[in-house]
């Protein structure tokens, strides 16, 4: 049942700070968040990730391993498997744009999933924890990456098309190329032609086993180094205290560091981010690689066609231009945040239990409010515009899933400050 609390509205004082140079001392909006949100669900259980499609559909993973299905609002969530796919918690949960299928992580185990039928299409399993997944338009391909910065293309319609996972890095390659043609950052990369074993299933419980081929995209994983030889006297968990510890058939040992997240901007491009900091970008297409450099990072979102949200691990919120190649903005107050979501000029990020609001063309935030919990999943929903001129307000709605379970959503009015 929907509870619907009064909208009572707060109007948060703007926080006044420092510019950098070239910086408007006014902010360009104001953002009043409603103090009580209206609940629109109770799950009852402890969530990791989730995500919502058309229609109003969600879909959450919990930390026992089930997947819950909510398919229209207002409806109860429904278990969409019997029994987890794995045990421990799901880690990625994400829909196709129109909602039909549902890409899922559990462990080693990456799923697809038939959301009309409620049924598990297919899956591959590999020897290293998957760390991020995106799946592709279409709904029927998805690109993940591993804890080993391995990133591979699975077709998920047909197990003959399964792409496979490396179980080794195979070879040393040192040659660092500069610019956008460098292939990688590190020095040890897998081998194109490592072939490895992965089971398919279909949805009625039917196994069906093929040989299928490793085909990582190439130069498009995570760089590796060398262990330093005085970290070769540690024990091996502690050789590499940010990546995974590897001694390959055939070169060095190494620390490989896994992929940190996998993002679709627009329809085109994928950009895959490693666990160093170290970003790359992928021309779906033409597979044209170019690199970035934007530092240690901890969360990618992105803001409109041309920006990127660097929410980094050391607390710094930065905004970087793709087509300058470099940061343009730092946002304050700095906090690392544990999700973030934007339109095309506003950007919400949870820092803490704060839910936070900055306008792109301004370094210092516009509007906040104290959530009553952990945040697992924030989503940014439509503007409905009322009026125009320099005094209109805009409506938005900030959807916010807690790891109880509880969904809230939060009603903001955007202001355009006049000049």
């Amino acid at each position: 049942m929907v509870l619907r609390h009064a909208a009572t509205l707060l109007s948060l004082q703007i926080l006044q700070g420092g510019c950098t140079c070239g910086e408007r001392s006014t902010p360009p909006v104001v953002v009043e968040v409603e103090i009580a949100p209206t609940l629109l669900l109770e799950l009852k259980q402890s969530v990791t990730c989730a995500d919502r499609g058309a229609g109003g559909r969600l879909v959450a993973g919990t930390s026992s391993g089930q997947i819950l299905l909510v398919r229209r609002r207002g409806d109860p969530a429904a278990s969409l498997q019997s029994e987890p796919v794995r045990a421990g918690p799901v880690t990625h949960v994400e829909l196709s744009d129109d909602g039909r299928r549902l890409l899922s992580v559990h462990g080693e185990v990456v799923a697809l999933w038939d959301l009309d039928r409620g049924e598990l299409l297919r899956r591959v399993q590999g020897p290293q924890p998957v760390t991020a997944a995106l799946l592709l338009p279409g709904g029927e391909a998805a690109l993940f990456g591993t804890s080993q910065g391995h990133v591979l293309r699975w077709d998920g319609t047909s197990p003959r098309a399964a792409i496979g996972l490396p179980d080794r890095a195979r070879r040393s390659n040192r040659n660092h190329r500069q610019g956008a043609t460098r292939a990688h950052t590190g020095g040890t990369q897998p081998r194109s032609d490592t072939a490895c074993d992965f089971e398919g299933e279909s949805g009625d419980g039917r196994q069906t086993v093929r040989r299928s081929r490793a085909r990582p995209i190439r130069g498009f994983a995570c760089g590796g180094t060398q262990v330093p030889r005085a970290r070769m006297r540690l024990p091996a968990k502690k050789r590499c205290p940010y990546g995974a510890y590897v001694e390959p058939d055939e070169g060095p040992v190494a620390c490989l560091y896994p992929v940190t997240q996998l993002v679709l901007l627009g329809r085109g491009r994928v950009l895959r981010a490693c666990r160093t900091g170290e970003a790359a970008l992928i021309e779906l297409a033409t597979r044209r690689l170019s690199f970035l450099s934007p530092g240690h990072l901890g969360t990618l979102t992105p803001v409109g066609d041309d920006l990127l949200l660097l929410g980094r691990a050391d607390g710094k919120l930065r905004l970087y231009d793709l087509s300058q190649r470099k940061v343009v903005r730092e946002l304050a107050p700095a906090g690392a945040p544990s999700v973030s979501a934007s339109d095309k000029t506003l950007i919400a990020a949870v820092q803490g239990t704060r839910l936070r609001l900055w306008h792109r063309d301004h370094p210092q935030a516009v509007g906040e409010a104290r959530l009553p919990g952990e945040a697992v999943w924030l989503e940014l929903g439509p503007v409905r515009a009322r009026g125009g001129g320099p005094s209109a307000r805009d409506t938005r709605l900030a959807a916010v899933l807690l790891k109880d379970g509880r969904l809230l959503e939060y009603r903001l009015k955007v202001s355009r400050v006049a000049r």
